[in-house]
């Protein structure tokens, strides 16, 4: 049997040959649009673009850059006009950055503007499930919407899903006024002392309130107490101090004056929550942050402490009173490269050199910062003393009056209004979207009701409560600040055995129950409460 064509030609008969190739059509040479195959000529191969390593990687960061950019004005074209859960509603991009796109938005009945932060599902490196992790800790507890007891961190009002051709992850917040470096740029790139120091004073109350005040709500695992939540201690780093990260509250509002913290996306918590412990001290971890304001330490690859975020704004109060840094515009295509060589100028040069026409302040600030151990606690109050020093030193007073509330700022202020000022009336389509959301709640009713079932009334009003409660919900509405879902998805495993009655389970209820299941008590009881332990800890 032949194998391929050139024997199958080669059996058939002479004539028979003869007509094939006089039927087969040749190609017209001239003729448009016909592709020419040329002869290969193997002693001779064309010779290959040559291009260096640095050519070939800066074509490759192009080519990221631009699909990047793609996908940013792809969000914003998605995204923008469409609802976020039920009562939000996206009106405009605003920023975009490496890790999301930012958007401002409102209330559609309160018309109260928002900042929404958009993130793909499909992304490299998801950060927004564990920012609003973070934003959850910090603000005292579980509950969404709730303004936390400590000032400068912002309110969460929703997290949740959206669907529209690509999925998307949404966390909305309050809206804040401007960040730290436009207001830098806009005084002139550089502050007074006053300024500064009352900058400084309000960043070290938050570090001090991220790092020994951030607690995590556990469920308690006291046999014969009934079901409620323990507080136990996490403290959490920050590991991303810059001057974008820090924002002052909206001029409007009553925050005008307080600076608010934002970006929790590089954060991790120092102490184990299972073991309760520092964090072992490590010496091959990956560079995280900021190069211009990361500490030495973190430059080295080494595990980052509460030291590290201290001596990390030693370096932005120097960048905001002085207005440039001795390692500033030093070249590196990478960012390995760029932290390479600002490890080697910051170890080359003294605290002095560094500080060098700032007042004496700063330069003891920086000394103490990188001579804490890894897992010393900072003394804040002789860090904060230090600025309050300085302010006494300038006869001046903490009075809230800073460099950017003058006159030569007053285009500043009013550029940053047109952006609230400029959102139109609601769109006409947006009355439907409400019905649309009035009946899916009808729909979520009745299909609660229709349970065969005693409590089928119950069960109705349980489900719509957790679809308005939860935030993972795509549809949430978390307004409703009477009802607290659960931490995670565990514990609410948990708390559906504990109403249950299971046996396997630790809560309180398991032993009010225990007669209803068996006479001899728990059988099999350890294992299966090691594990639910366990995944109760797993966050």
């Amino acid at each position: 049997m032949p194998k391929n064509s050139s024997q199958k030609a080669k059996e058939l008969p002479a004539d028979l040959q003869k007509e094939n190739q006089e039927a087969r059509p040749e190609p017209a040479k001239d003729e448009p649009g016909t592709r020419q195959k040329k002869p290969t000529d193997l002693t001779n191969p064309p010779p290959k673009a040559s291009s260096s390593p640095a050519q070939a990687k800066a074509l490759a960061d192009a080519r990221r850059d631009s699909k990047s950019g793609a996908r940013e004005r792809e969000d914003g074209e998605i995204l923008v006009g469409t609802m976020a859960g039920k009562n939000w509603l996206i009106e405009r991009r605003i920023a975009a950055g490496s890790f999301g796109t930012l958007f401002i938005g409102r209330h559609i009945h309160t018309l109260e503007p928002v900042a929404i932060k958009a993130e793909r599902m499909d992304s490299s490196y998801p950060q927004l499930h564990r920012e609003r992790k973070f934003y959850q800790v910090l603000g005292g507890g579980v509950n969404v919407g709730v303004a936390p007891a400590q000032p400068g961190i912002p309110i969460i009002y929703y997290f949740g899903e959206c669907s529209t051709g690509h999925h998307y992850q949404l966390l909305i917040m309050e809206l804040l006024g401007p960040n730290i470096e436009d207001l830098l740029q806009a005084c002139g790139g550089k502050f007074a002392v006053k300024t500064t120091c009352m900058l400084a004073i309000q960043l070290l109350d938050r570090m001090e309130y991220i790092h020994s005040k951030g607690t995590d709500p556990r469920p308690c695992y006291t046999p014969y107490s009934s079901c409620r939540t323990i507080s136990v201690l996490t403290g959490i780093l920050y590991r991303d101090i810059k001057s974008e990260n820090f924002l002052l509250g909206r001029r409007d509002g009553p925050n005008a004056n307080t600076v608010f913290i934002v970006d929790f996306g590089l954060s991790k918590e120092y102490i184990n929550p299972v073991s309760r412990q520092h964090v072992p001290f490590n010496t091959k971890k990956g560079s995280v942050g900021t190069p211009r304001y990361m500490s030495i330490n973190a430059l080295q690859h080494h595990e980052q402490g509460r030291r590290d975020d201290l001596e990390a704004l030693s370096y932005l109060f120097l960048y905001l009173h002085i207005g440039h840094l001795p390692w500033q515009g030093l070249p590196g295509s990478t960012f390995a490269e760029k932290c390479k060589r600002i490890l080697e100028k910051k170890l080359k040069l003294g605290v002095e050199d560094v500080c060098k026409g700032a007042p004496v302040e700063f330069c003891k600030f920086m000394k103490y910062s990188r001579t804490l151990e890894y897992e010393e606690k900072p003394d804040y109050n002789f860090c904060r003393q230090l600025f309050h020093d300085m302010i006494a030193r300038e006869k001046a007073t903490f009075d809230h009056v800073y460099d950017f509330h003058g006159e030569r700022v007053a285009d500043f202020w009013k550029t940053r209004n047109k952006l609230l000022g400029s959102l139109g009336p609601l769109p006409e389509d947006l009355q439907t979207r409400i019905e649309l959301a009035r009946r899916y709640d009808g729909q979520t009713m009745e299909a609660g009701g229709g349970r065969k079932s005693k409590n089928a009334g119950a069960a109705s009003s349980r489900n719509v409560r957790s679809d308005r409660a939860d935030p993972m919900n795509g549809v949430g509405d978390v307004f409703d600040s009477r009802i607290k879902p659960p931490y995670n998805q565990a514990t609410l495993r948990t708390r559906q055995k504990a109403k249950k009655g299971c046996a396997g389970c630790l809560c309180c209820c398991s032993f009010r129950n225990k007669r209803k299941h068996s006479d001899t008590g728990f059988s099999g009881s350890t294992q299966d409460v090691s594990q639910t332990k366990r995944a109760s800890f797993d966050l």
